[in-house]
């Protein structure tokens, strides 16, 4: 019996070349609107404001740099905290957010946080933090969580509260040592209680330069952006929003992680026998190689694409292309597996019964161990232990009917 499964589809990197290297190390933040305007009205200049929650066209980008692999960020955080002397004297802004269960960023994929008027796109902003007022996701060191203009920082913490990114920015270029002399940068942000206890989340000066945050100097005028160029890539600054666009890659150029699908046709094992089978057929270019686990041997080699006398097991196939590495596991299990028929129940002791086997109809009939002493097998078709199961009669006497043991004679 065959058995076509369903198309297998897998995520792998098709890189298109790039003046610049981009790293695949982990999950970074890749633009950053700190200023939507010139006028610096709260609404506008806001991530979310727990007293106006139409408000706010702030926004910040995360981005999976990993060609192959989608990443799960559930429970990772982003989060500022500076104080604006221009509003109340020792008033703190800032804030957190924890992405829900299930956050997942596809290879090379983005996700976008912000204000529900960040993008005039629709479906450009994956969480407008608006909706998230009063639920433990979202933290608010006030009633507003907006990105200072002058020096601000914003960070990406792991689950673990660990730092995975972060960038800060001064009123001017070129002053990168405000990091550790001005106050803005001291000040540790509120956790969200979604994913419960953490530790504390470091401030920007707690951080170590060119391994958790980098310097981005600053941007001189109102509706530009802290990018990498490309995606992933180094930090620019000054740079047009890419979520007002239908695909937001950083500077119009994309990192495109292709679906590559295969086929895989199985060929089920029967009861006791090693003649599964297992074929892949991969639909799309590019030179392929597998690896077989357990090892069917002696099929396992780089370029095979089948394997063959396969017994009932799972066989978890790694294929490469294009530098990446995927696993599919597929399960064979045996066909055909004998069936003596139904139970018997309510037979007293001395008197004998029949049972006829069903499909398939050959087998060998034995007696269960642990049976009292002296049951038997009785009479068997040519008194031979592989027969016709649907055309043999065999008595059975039980002996103890509360045990439900047979004897057989």
């Amino acid at each position: 019996m065959q058995t076509r499964f369903s198309l297998i589809r897998i995520f792998f990197l098709c890189i298109f070349l790039s003046l610049q290297t981009v790293s695949f190390s982990k999950i970074v933040i890749n633009e950053v609107m700190p200023k939507p305007n010139t006028s610096g009205t709260a609404c506008d200049q806001t991530m979310v404001n727990a007293s106006a929650n139409t408000c706010g066209k702030e926004y910040v980008e995360i981005y999976n740099t990993d060609p192959c692999n989608a990443v799960d960020i559930s429970c990772y955080i982003i989060a500022s905290k500076t104080q604006n002397g221009n509003i109340a004297a020792g008033t703190f802004i800032g804030g957190s957010f924890a992405f829900p269960a299930g956050t997942i960023i596809p290879p090379l994929g983005h996700i976008v946080v912000g204000g529900p008027n960040a993008s005039a796109t629709a479906g450009s902003v994956d969480f407008i933090l608006a909706n998230y007022i009063g639920q433990p996701n979202l933290c608010i060191e006030s009633t507003r969580w907006f990105l200072e203009n002058t020096a601000g920082w914003i960070a990406l913490y792991k689950p673990t509260g660990a730092v995975e990114d972060a960038i800060y920015w001064t009123f001017s270029a070129g002053n990168p040592n405000l990091l550790t002399s001005d106050a803005e940068f001291s000040f540790n942000p509120c956790k969200p209680t979604s994913c419960g206890a953490l530790p504390t989340l470091k401030s920007a000066k707690q951080m170590t330069v060119g391994t958790e945050i980098t310097y981005v100097q600053d941007v001189t005028s109102a509706n530009l952006t802290f990018s990498r160029i490309p995606d992933g890539g180094a930090w620019q600054r000054n740079i047009s929003p890419s979520i007002a666009g239908t695909n937001n890659c950083n500077g119009g150029t994309c990192n495109t992680a292709t679906l590559i699908s295969f086929n895989a046709v199985v060929t089920q094992p029967t009861c006791g026998n090693n003649n599964g089978s297992i074929s892949l057929t991969v639909t799309t270019a590019g030179a392929v190689t597998f690896s077989w686990s357990p090892n069917p041997s002696p099929t396992n080699t780089a370029t095979a694409t089948s394997a063959s006398n396969l017994a009932a097991n799972t066989y978890t196939i790694s294929v490469t292309q294009n530098g990446c590495t995927k696993d599919t596991s597929i399960t064979l299990s045996p066909t055909g597996k004998p069936n003596a028929g139904s139970n018997q129940t309510g037979i007293c002791a001395g008197t004998s019964t029949t049972l006829t086997g069903t499909t398939p109809t050959t087998g060998t009939w034995s007696i269960q161990t642990g049976n009292p002493a002296g049951a038997t097998l009785g009479t068997t078709t040519g008194g031979i232990a592989s027969v016709p199961l649907q055309q043999m009669q065999v008595e059975f006497i039980i002996l103890f009917i509360q045990r439900m043991v047979v004897q057989i004679r």
